[in-house]
């Protein structure tokens, strides 16, 4: 990724309850060596390792930046036009000339349709789209039906995302719920790829093989959108 400037400015700083609020907020792309991706460069995947970072720790700006400059290197638009989305969302118009910024650096390795959705919600003028390779967003990639919104009763429990809820059982190391959330929400919702890369990085790391195969043989008899990521998994620990 070129910069014209060997400073980034947000316009914004960072406080103790938000990522960004009012005034300036200045980094030094050349002088920080956390955006050269060295010292990740021997793991297996680096965009991998990236998403399952920034999905522990959403706000960390330069997780983000990086996996945007790793996109952009390897002319990956789909997951490119992820990693804007998911660093948007995170920003949510608090930090619009860096997001501006990171548009106009990489809107050439985008589909036409999607530098128009990104420019449309840098304008203000729509909401903020996703695809199924974001892990920020709400799940759900785009419908042509207009939903009437039912208001429950208050007695009714409130539903929770379960990447979320996963997310926060893992931030308290509390890995074995994680996983069960994560295995129940696949089995209701299997094509939401966001959890099976979760529950993956949570078999890989635990090396839970045995947990790993009980999954492997129940996704087999539904229509798994992830199935050459579980192969590959079944291969390494096979090996």
């Amino acid at each position: 990724m070129t910069f014209n400037s060997s400073l980034l400015v947000t316009g914004e700083k960072v406080d103790e309850d938000q990522v960004f609020s009012e005034t300036s907020f200045v980094f030094s792309m050349q002088e920080k060596n956390e955006f050269s991706l060295h010292h990740i460069l021997e793991k297996e995947d680096i965009l991998e390792n990236l998403v399952f970072e920034i999905s522990k720790n959403p706000k960390h700006l330069i997780l983000h930046i990086q996996r945007i400059n790793h996109c952009f290197k390897r002319n990956n638009s789909e997951h490119l036009f992820a990693a804007l989305s998911d660093l948007f969302r995170v920003l949510d118009h608090k930090g619009t000339p860096i997001c501006k910024r990171m548009y106009a650096s990489n809107k050439s390795k985008l589909r036409p349709d999607r530098k128009d959705q990104l420019h449309n919600y840098l304008e203000n003028t729509t909401e903020l789209t996703e695809n199924k390779f974001c892990i920020l967003g709400k799940g759900v990639i785009g419908t042509v039906n207009l939903v009437q919104q039912i208001h429950s009763s208050g007695d009714q429990e409130q539903e929770h995302d379960p990447l979320l809820l996963a997310l926060d059982h893992i931030e308290f190391s509390q890995l074995e719920e994680a996983k069960r959330v994560l295995e129940k929400a696949i089995v209701e919702v299997s094509e939401r790829e966001a959890l099976h890369v979760e529950l993956l990085r949570l078999y890989k790391a635990t090396k839970d093989i045995s947990g790993f195969h009980k999954m492997y043989d129940v996704l087999k008899t539904l229509n798994n959108p992830m199935q050459e990521e579980w192969d590959k998994l079944n291969m390494f620990f096979n090996s």
